[in-house]
């Protein structure tokens, strides 16, 4: 797929005002229901989380996740205030929206304590949690670790202006090879695949900086983020262990493995996705293959210095810098440095698949050994080796 490609699926797979705003009007429904219903408990908020509250919800989902933070204040077990709230909440919601009509409308879910309802065809999970829950025996993920993973997307994507819309064709790939890997997990490994391998703000860098974090998160590589996003998410920096095998910590809470007690058959899960979306940047360099890569190496000659200038043609790729007193060993000195700095930003954009063409005043630059100084046939054998291990070729 190429640039153009990526963009329009972003735009497809975009979320409808229509239905934002419809989920937006049904949360403040039962928001303003839920606070006069409850009894002897007091309502904190209703608020989304998940993926519609990352903006990485893709538009065929019908899964939309709520989260209600209450506080708990009851001479009750904890058990028991909890099984009131949950039929509280049911018989609440259910009398509020018409389409909920039969039971199999309703399901509740015991161990991640949240109520489904279908509204009108949605999917809409209600997780409900407590600012104090103190029992042992009864933890569920803390809301201030779920509101976490908001603020973890939304602090990603100002780091890496391309996050949420690569989150979202990454999501796409594995919907479509019905792939079970969480959308929180997704984000973090493609965080911390950016933080090592980041080239540039273009989709097939961003996925291929992703593959590159698969191949180390299978090898067994911890996958954690930076202490630097950590600290803006106000994370406790102390409560993180030394997790073995396989691991990627939660930012929102480092005190979790993820993927604690990860099967082989999970594993293969992380391998098939990997799959998916190589074959999809492989087809990309397949198709640019086609094409020959043209750079120009041209030095300019401004106030009696040579400055090194490279431009590759019908690109937005050229750049020029430096200076050497005019000479013709320094005119060789900045074709050089021009062509070096060509070749990096070619394997930089992937285009180092291509065949390509070298059109400079000396076409066999690489090959001549007149008006070579020691230190051009050092820069020479440079060149060379970096092309040989980038698989450079250039035409004849």
């Amino acid at each position: 797929m190429t640039e153009k490609e990526f963009r329009k699926l972003v735009t497809d797979l975009e979320m409808p005002r229509a239905f934002k705003d419809n989920v937006t009007n049904n949360v403040e429904l039962i928001k303003e229901e839920l606070s006069k219903s409850l009894i002897k408990a007091t309502l904190i908020d209703v608020c989304k989380i998940g993926s519609l509250a990352r903006s990485t919800m893709l538009s065929d989902e019908v899964n939309v996740d709520l989260m209600v933070t209450l506080e708990y204040e009851s001479n009750k077990t904890f058990s028991l205030f909890n099984q009131l709230v949950i039929n509280n909440i049911t018989n609440t919601v259910a009398h509020l929206f018409d389409s909920i009509k039969k039971p199999s409308d309703i399901e509740y879910n015991q161990q991640l304590n949240y109520v489904s309802f279908n509204i009108d065809n949605i999917i809409y999970n209600i997780y409900v949690r407590y600012l104090n829950n103190n029992d042992e025996d009864i933890k569920f993920t803390d809301s201030k670790d779920i509101e976490k993973h908001v603020l973890f997307t939304e602090l990603a994507n100002r780091d890496y202006t391309y996050f949420r819309n690569t989150a979202v064709i990454i999501k796409y790939f594995r919907n479509e090879q019905k792939i079970n890997i969480s959308g929180h997990i997704l984000e973090v490994l493609l965080y911390y695949s950016l933080n090592e391998y980041f080239k540039d703000n273009h989709y097939e860098n961003y996925l291929n900086a992703f593959i590159r974090g698969i191949d180390d998160f299978l090898k067994q590589k911890p996958i954690k983020v930076s202490n630097d996003i950590l600290k803006k998410m106000e994370v406790d920096l102390e409560i993180a262990p030394i997790f073995k095998g396989y691991t990627i910590v939660d930012p929102s809470n480092p005190s979790i493995n993820l993927v604690s007690g990860i099967t082989e058959i999970k594993l293969n899960e992380y391998r098939k996705l990997k799959k998916a979306i190589s074959k999809v940047i492989d087809a990309s360099a397949q198709d640019l293959s086609k094409e020959q890569v043209v750079l120009h190496i041209d030095p300019k000659l401004e106030n009696n210095q040579y400055i090194w200038s490279y431009e590759i043609e019908n690109s937005r790729y050229h750049t020029d810098g430096g200076s050497f007193a005019k000479t013709e060993e320094n005119y060789i000195t900045a074709c050089l440095k021009a062509l070096s700095k060509g070749l990096k930003t070619i394997v930089d954009n992937n285009l180092n698949k291509r065949q390509i063409k070298l059109v400079c005043k000396y076409n066999d630059l690489l090959s001549r050994s007149d008006l070579l100084s020691s230190e051009n046939q050092s820069r020479r054998k440079t060149i060379i080796a970096y092309m040989e291990v980038n698989n450079i070729t250039i035409a004849k």
